[in-house]
């Protein structure tokens, strides 16, 4: 077991970042951005999301943060997944030992959300997930630790790429471990890998890079969207407005608020699509909304 370790109180702070239109994204059109969120039937907003662009170095930065442990110390901890994956990020301007470099961010992470006190010196009990992805030039890189997802949209087809990290997935790899024995005590959907969780035991990745074609585009997610919509509705979603970010996302929200569910999650969706040097090829991606 790890011992916690005393440290500053922070402060709320948003770091999302809205991109109304394309006109404001960089490096000539070559990636398009939307992100968004509701609050569903919650009290608050815990769920976080951040995008980060540099033009000159072909980098783009996406992750979205589910926060956990309450209203406050839900939202702090997602705010300050995102803030740190996007400032840890920031400076790349080489692949080489990305992945290691991602995996030794999202401890470092960890720790910190770990060791949160509040204005009184008290720990927070608290936790996020996090899900990121990373661009530079033609080449992507995601990282997940949690129950979010990130989806690759290609060919008109939907892939997750990462798996959730709760009990269901715990059992499955347990299966053939005959020291192990499952409880029905514990609910399916329990995290058993969190940002906040004081060691990260499970942490999904990509080893090599995913070799990026023209109109590839990444969807991260809170679980807020997939306990309601399908990989099937997702998929349909994105083929229908695939010619807009801006609809895509706008049109996975307006799903999922009018799901007519009694309890409905804080929802939040990040996607980056990216088109490389061919801006001819999504003069429409301009916004309509």
């Amino acid at each position: 077991m790890r011992y916690r370790k005393k440290q500053a109180s922070h402060e709320l702070e948003s770091v999302t970042i809205a991109l109304p239109n394309n006109e404001e994204i960089g490096f000539d059109q070559s990636i398009a951005i939307g992100n968004g969120s509701i609050i569903g039937t919650r009290e608050s907003q815990q769920d976080s999301a951040g995008v980060f662009l540099d033009p000159d170095r072909e980098l783009a930065i996406g992750v979205v943060c589910d926060g956990m442990g309450g209203m406050e110390s839900g939202e702090l901890a997602s705010n300050l997944g995102v803030q740190r994956f996007c400032e840890g990020l920031a400076e790349l301007d080489s692949e080489e030992g990305l992945p290691e470099k991602m995996i030794k961010l999202v401890n470092s992470i960890d720790e910190e959300v770990f060791d949160l006190i509040d204005e009184k010196g008290q720990y927070i009990a608290s936790g996020t997930t996090l899900v990121g992805v990373v661009i530079l030039k033609n080449k992507a890189y995601w990282i997940s630790v949690g129950d979010s997802r990130i989806f690759l949209f290609r060919d008109g087809k939907l892939e997750a790429l990462n798996v959730e990290h709760n009990y269901r997935y715990l059992v499955d790899i347990k299966k053939e471990d005959t020291s192990f024995q499952s409880s029905s005590q514990i609910r399916d959907d329990a995290l058993i890998s969190y940002m906040g969780k004081g060691g990260l035991e499970y942490i999904d990745y990509n080893q090599f890079p995913c070799e990026l074609k023209c109109e590839d585009c990444f969807l991260l997610v809170s679980d807020g969207i997939t306990k309601t919509l399908s990989e099937d509705m997702l998929q349909e979603i994105l083929c229908l407005n695939q010619y807009s970010v801006e609809r895509m996302k706008e049109r996975i929200l307006e799903s999922v608020s009018n799901s007519g569910k009694t309890y409905q999650d804080n929802a939040t969706v990040v996607i980056l699509k990216y088109y490389g040097n061919k801006e001819e090829e999504h003069n429409d991606e301009i916004s309509e909304m």
